[in-house]
C-alpha cells in the first residue's frame, strides 16, 4: 500500500477513535448529570419526608362525662336547611367520643336526656327558640354545665334579632362583637387557665374567619390576636377580644367559645389544641377535678434566656463579649453565648473563661454547608460538637441553625450528633419550649418571640426624632423590657439576644440592666438556654393521673425518665363546689382562684409520689372557683 494511503487511513482511524472518545465522554457526563440529579433528587425527597412535629398530650377525660349536643331546628332557616346544622352536630359528637365523652344528638324537646346529661353543648345555633333556652337554663338551675359557641342566641326562634343577651349571660361579658373578616384568625391562650391546662403557654389555635365573636371579660381564658400573640380585638375596640371563657353561673358552670370547632384549621396542631380545650372545658363544666404539670420550676411565672451571639470576624465582638460575661456574672445571672468553632480557637482562654460560669451554644461557621447526605451532615455536627467540647471542657448541648431556621435535614444531623436543642423560630405557634420529635428523635426547640438587637435598632431609629444615643438606648432598653413584659404575661419564654459587635456594647449594658431587674423578680425564672431545654425533656416524663375518693382526691406523678426531677409544681382543681381542706405529701404555693399549686419533692428516676388531698364534703355548696 503507498504511504499517503496507509497515512490517510491512519488520520481517519484517530479521527473517528477522537470522535467515538468525545461521543462517549459526552454520554458518560450526561450519565453522571443524570446519576448525580437523580441521587439529589432521592436526597431532597428524603429530607421531604422527615416529619419534625411537636408532642403534645393526647387528651382524655379523667372519667367518663354524659354530654348532650343540643340542636334547634329554628337555625335551619339561618342555614338554608338542616345540612349545616347536622354536620356541626356531627364534628361535636365525633370529638366529644375522642376525648372520651358519652355523646350523643338530642332536640330541645327531649326533656329527659337533656336531665340526665351533666353537660350540655349548643354548638353554633344562631337561633335558638324557647325549648332551647329554657332547657339550658335548667342544665344551670340543678348545677350542670353548659358551653355554647359562636353567636348562639343572638336570634330567636324565628330568627329574628334578638341581641347579644344569651352570650353576655353565659359569659359573664360586659360587651360582645363581632370580628371583621381577617385573613387567618388566630385564638391565644396565656398559661394559668384551668382551660388551657396541658397547652404550652402562649399556644396558639389558627381558625377559618367566619365571623366569630369576641367578648369582653377581664379573666378571658383565650384571646383573639395577630400572628405575633399581640391582642387583635374586635374593630380595633380595646378590650373586646375575648375568644373563650369559662364562668359560674347561678348553680351552674358555663364555657363559652367565640369560635366553633368546625373552624379550626385542619393540621396536627390545632387538631390537638382544640381537643385539650375541649377536654378541659368539658371536665370544668362537669364540674371534675384535673391535675396537671406547671410549666415552669417552683410555681415560677415565666423564664427568660439571655443569648449573646459573639462573632470572631467582628474585631469589637470579643471586648464586649467580656464586658457582657463581667456585667451578667455581677448580677448573679448564667447566660448563653453562641460560639462559633472560629471564635473558639482564637480565644480558647476567653471562650473556657465563658463556659465555667454560663453557657456555650454551637453557631456554624458560614463555611459549614448543608451536606448532600445525612450522614454527612451528622459527621459535620459530630466534629463540630467534639471540637467544641475538647477545647471548652464540656460538651455542648444546643445550636442556633443558619437563619434560625428547623431544617428537616439539619435538625435530624444535629440530634443524632447528640445535640438536644435548638434555637429557632416556631413561627409563632407558642411562647414556650416545645418537645419535638424529628424521625422519632426527640428534642428541644426553644422558639425567640423578641426581636433581637439589630432589628429593634432599626425600629427604633425609623421613630426616633434624634438619633442621640441617650434616646436610642432609652428606646431599646423600652423595646427590650416590654417585649419580657408581654412574654410574662403569657407565662412563657422570653429569649433576649443581641449581638456583641452591635452598637459598641450598648445592647450589652441593657440586657445587663434587664437582668439584674429580672434577678430581683422573683416570678422570673432566668436561666440559660440549656438549662431551660433540659427542664422541658425532664419535666415531659412526668406522667400524672388523679383518683377521687370519698373524702378527697389521690394525685399520683410518675417520673418515666432516666434523671430526677426537682421542684416540679402540681396545679389541682377542686371538683365544683368544694374546696380544698388539707394536703399531705406536697408544699401549698400561693395560688390563683382557679387551682391550687402543689411543690413536689424530688422525684428519682422510675419512681412515683403520691399527693393526698382532702376535701369539703360534695354536700357543701360554695362558692365555685373561677
Amino acid at each position: 500500500m503507498p504511504d499517503g494511503r496507509r497515512g490517510s487511513s491512519f488520520l481517519t482511524a484517530v479521527i473517528v477513535l477522537a470522535v467515538l472518545g468525545a461521543i462517549a465522554s459526552v454520554v458518560l457526563w450526561r450519565h453522571g448529570i443524570r446519576a448525580r440529579a437523580e441521587r439529589d433528587r432521592r436526597a431532597a425527597a428524603r429530607w421531604a419526608a422527615i416529619r419534625i412535629e411537636p408532642v403534645l398530650p393526647q387528651p382524655t377525660l379523667a372519667s367518663p362525662v354524659r354530654v348532650v349536643v343540643l340542636t334547634d331546628g329554628a337555625s335551619d332557616r339561618w342555614f338554608n336547611g338542616p345540612a349545616t346544622r347536622d354536620t356541626i352536630a356531627r364534628t361535636w359528637t365525633a370529638a366529644l367520643r375522642t376525648i372520651g365523652a358519652d355523646a350523643r344528638v338530642v332536640a330541645a324537646s327531649d326533656t329527659a336526656a337533656l336531665h340526665s346529661a351533666t353537660v350540655v353543648v349548643v354548638p353554633s345555633a344562631p337561633c335558638l327558640g324557647p325549648a332551647a333556652r329554657t332547657a339550658v337554663d335548667r342544665v344551670l338551675a340543678r348545677g350542670g354545665g353548659v358551653i355554647a359557641t359562636w353567636l348562639t342566641g343572638t336570634r330567636d326562634g324565628a330568627c329574628a334579632d334578638a341581641g347579644y343577651g344569651f352570650l353576655t349571660r353565659v359569659s359573664l361579658a360586659t360587651r360582645v362583637d363581632t370580628l371583621e373578616p381577617r385573613p387567618t384568625t388566630h385564638v391565644t391562650f396565656p398559661d394559668g387557665s384551668v382551660l388551657a391546662a396541658g397547652m404550652p403557654p402562649g399556644a396558639t389555635i389558627e381558625l377559618r374567619s367566619n365571623h366569630d365573636a369576641a367578648v369582653r371579660q377581664l379573666d378571658r381564658d383565650g384571646y383573639y390576636s395577630d400572628g405575633l400573640l399581640n391582642p387583635a380585638p374586635a374593630a380595633r375596640q380595646p378590650g373586646i377580644d375575648g375568644a373563650v371563657t369559662h364562668a359560674a353561673v347561678g348553680n351552674g358552670r358555663a364555657v363559652y367559645w367565640g369560635f366553633d370547632l368546625a373552624g379550626v384549621i385542619d393540621n396536627p396542631w390545632n387538631r390537638t389544641l382544640a381537643t385539650l380545650l375541649l377536654r378541659n372545658s368539658i371536665q370544668w363544666a362537669a364540674g371534675l377535678p384535673s391535675a396537671s404539670l406547671a410549666p415552669w420550676p417552683a410555681g415560677r411565672a415565666a423564664a427568660l434566656v439571655l443569648v449573646e451571639q459573639v462573632d470572631s470576624a467582628a474585631p469589637a465582638a470579643t471586648p464586649v463579649a467580656r464586658q457582657s460575661r463581667d456585667a451578667l456574672d455581677h448580677a448573679g445571672v448564667r447566660a448563653t453565648f453562641l460560639l462559633t468553632t472560629s471564635t473558639v480557637h482564637d480565644d480558647p482562654d476567653f471562650a473556657r473563661s465563658i463556659a465555667a460560669r454560663s453557657e456555650v451554644a454551637a453557631r456554624p461557621d458560614d463555611e459549614l454547608k448543608i451536606a448532600r447526605t445525612e450522614q454527612e451532615q451528622t459527621d459535620k455536627f459530630r466534629d463540630l460538637r467534639n471540637d467544641l467540647g475538647k477545647v471548652l471542657g464540656r460538651p455542648v448541648a444546643g445550636m442556633m441553625p443558619p437563619m434560625e431556621r428547623v431544617d428537616p435535614l439539619l435538625t435530624l444531623a444535629w440530634v443524632r450528633a447528640g445535640g438536644d436543642y435548638l434555637l429557632a423560630g416556631n413561627d409563632a405557634r407558642s411562647a414556650a419550649p416545645e418537645l419535638m420529635t424529628v424521625d422519632g428523635h426527640p428534642f428541644v426547640l426553644l422558639p425567640r418571640l423578641v426581636d433581637d438587637d439589630a432589628v429593634a435598632l432599626r425600629r427604633v431609629r425609623a421613630r426616633a426624632a434624634t438619633n442621640a444615643g441617650d434616646a436610642l438606648a432609652a428606646a431599646l432598653d423600652d423595646e427590650y423590657r416590654s417585649a419580657l413584659m408581654k412574654l410574662r404575661a403569657l407565662g412563657g419564654l422570653s429569649i433576649t439576644r443581641w449581638h456583641a459587635a452591635t452598637g459598641g456594647g450598648e445592647a450589652s449594658r441593657l440586657v445587663a440592666g434587664i437582668a439584674r431587674s429580672a434577678a430581683a423578680d422573683s416570678t422570673i425564672w432566668i436561666a440559660s438556654a440549656d438549662d431551660v431545654a433540659g427542664w422541658w425533656l425532664r419535666r415531659s416524663r412526668l406522667a400524672v393521673s388523679t383518683m377521687s375518693t370519698g373524702n378527697g382526691l389521690t394525685v399520683s406523678v410518675a417520673n418515666k425518665g432516666t434523671t430526677p426531677v426537682d421542684d416540679a409544681v402540681l396545679r389541682v382543681v377542686a371538683p365544683g363546689g368544694r374546696s380544698i381542706t388539707s394536703v399531705a405529701g406536697a408544699t401549698r404555693l400561693p395560688g390563683r382562684r382557679d387551682f391550687v399549686s402543689l411543690l413536689l419533692p424530688r422525684l428519682e428516676p422510675g419512681s412515683a409520689h403520691a399527693v393526698t388531698i382532702g376535701l369539703t364534703p360534695s354536700s357543701s355548696r360554695g362558692s365555685h372557683a373561677r
